[in-house]
């Protein structure tokens, strides 16, 4: 139960902990009572917890090191989930100057938080940055691993998904495609990948009202999940459930009308 895991840890708290030596275990436990509290839907208390983390790491560890910035990162989640996006911003950009300082453009930590910063002006409806961001993702992503590696590709699925907010669903498309191109030669036609990118294709063009263009991209996923060689996920399962149901309707809805006719 949380509310016992809760008092364990503000017990462990009462320990007499010699902080210069143990900060990693009490950074730790606010941690841990940050991830309780937010189970618990005690928001305020979870964020309190994760900037005594912060503080606490700032006095012992100093403000550019990455333990500092990845407790600014969890803050700014906490934040984030409650909708204080300013708040959010302002330690998600804390963290990514602290990566920027230790270790420069090109290292992972420093496109996490590229993805975090991204992340929060997409919730902002700040589109052209999280766009301008993801750009840079591309970029740090292509010289980390090359242009056609996952991580890489990923990034058109993420600016495909803010112009779908936009309602600019042709261009959420042209995106997703471009990512489907890349696949296609890295991947057998029934890679999960390309499923995936197929049922998010035809996705969208359902959501712009375009069904007849839909229906040929959910009838590649059916072909696919039934010649697929490896078992079901549950997510890969989801697609071809949806599929099939689009499908069966397209073709209900096709009957009813050939009969009325």
């Amino acid at each position: 139960e949380y509310t016992s895991a809760i008092t364990t840890c503000l017990e462990a708290l009462e320990l007499p902990l010699d902080v210069q030596k143990e900060i990693s275990s009490v950074g730790a436990i606010y941690s841990r009572l940050s991830k309780l509290y937010n189970y618990e839907g005690e928001e305020a208390l979870a964020v309190e917890y994760a900037q005594r983390k912060v503080d606490i790491f700032i006095e012992n560890y100093g403000r550019v090191d990455p333990n500092t910035a990845e407790a600014y990162q969890w803050l700014a989640y906490y934040l984030l989930l409650q909708e204080d996006y300013r708040l959010a911003l302002r330690n998600y950009q804390k963290a990514h100057q602290v990566y920027m300082e230790l270790y420069g453009l090109f290292h992972t930590d420093t496109e996490d938080s590229y993805y975090d910063l991204a992340t929060v002006y997409r919730s902002m409806e700040l589109y052209d940055l999280a766009i301008a961001h993801y750009e840079t993702i591309f970029h740090i992503s292509d010289k980390l691993r090359g242009k056609e590696s996952y991580q890489t590709l990923r990034v058109f699925t993420y600016i495909a998904g803010i112009f779908r907010d936009q309602g600019m669903y042709e261009r959420a498309i042209q995106y997703v495609d471009t990512r489907l191109a890349h696949y296609k030669r890295i991947y057998s036609k029934r890679h999960i990948s390309i499923i995936f990118l197929y049922h998010e294709i035809a996705k969208t063009y359902d959501d712009s009202g375009e069904e007849d263009k839909a229906i040929p991209y959910y009838e590649n996923v059916l072909r696919s999940c039934n010649k697929n060689l490896f078992k079901l996920d549950l997510v890969f399962d989801d697609y071809c459930v949806d599929a099939l149901k689009k499908v069966k309707k397209r073709k209900s809805d096709s009957d009813a009308l050939r009969y009325n006719q």
